[in-house]
């Protein structure tokens, strides 16, 4: 019975390893502060890596009370509404609002569209490397 105790408490460190292990480095988390037309608000981003490549993307922007960000999100549905428009088709983007943030989630492709990068040849470093470009402050 000890033996089994044993052996299932080794189990369960080492499961609780392997995830804690294959999470951490397949994560790329980056923040920056961002003003757009005199609205200050901190802009979060979460991309998540697959074999080393974006599989998706997860924007949280966080504003300073809750109408800049109603404002926000109607600006940013309207946007959203003309791509739509001149682009036919749905462009599956997800924007939805809670409070004072804004969460934008996309995934690959999505984000390939908006940035105009191919993703295939985006490696993890290189990204890392054009966010602090950009200005973020990469985790």
């Amino acid at each position: 019975m000890k033996k089994t105790l044993k052996l299932l408490a080794v189990v369960a460190v080492l499961l609780v390893m392997l995830i804690a292990l294959t999470g951490c480095g397949n994560k790329i988390v980056a923040t920056r502060e961002t003003e757009d037309g005199g609205v200050s608000y901190e802009e979060k981003l979460e991309i998540k890596l697959k074999d080393d490549k974006i599989n998706n993307v997860k924007v949280t922007m966080t504003f300073e009370d809750k109408e800049t960000a109603e404002k926000m999100k109607v600006r940013l549905d309207a946007a959203m509404a003309m791509i739509t428009a001149f682009s036919g088709g749905d462009s599956g983007m997800e924007i939805k609002q809670k409070s004072k943030k804004i969460i934008i989630e996309l995934d690959a492709e999505q984000y390939a569209d908006m940035y105009g990068a191919e993703i295939e040849e985006i490696s993890k470093d290189e990204l890392k490397a054009q966010l602090e470009e950009e200005g973020y402050k990469v985790k």
